[in-house]
């Protein structure tokens, strides 16, 4: 018998307004083809993929160098009233070829 009494709480955000409350970061290596300067990223807004509302995001990292990581990140707020886990769902990012 299930005795789970928990409350699932969704949490959902789009893009439709930019990238307001997310912040873009990353982990990337020196470029060896263009000394001094990080591997080139970037993390731009997109309608083209959109799977809720009219926008998502492009994510475009050179891999030429096999070596880099990028991502978004956000912080939400809760109340801590009582005793909660959080669990949060993989994002699937699908590579789409040029």
């Amino acid at each position: 018998m299930d005795t789970d009494t928990s409350e699932t709480v969704g949490f959902a955000d789009g893009f439709e307004g930019g990238f307001t409350g997310w912040s873009r970061a990353s982990d990337v290596p020196q470029d060896p083809n263009n000394l001094k300067n990080p591997v080139a990223w970037m993390i731009t807004r997109s309608t083209e993929r959109a799977v809720a509302g009219s926008a998502s995001l492009r994510y475009y990292l050179d891999g030429r160098q096999d070596d880099g990581t990028i991502w978004i990140v956000r912080g939400i707020s809760a109340v801590w009233e009582t005793e909660m886990t959080y669990f949060v769902d993989d994002v699937k990012l699908t590579a789409i070829p040029r």
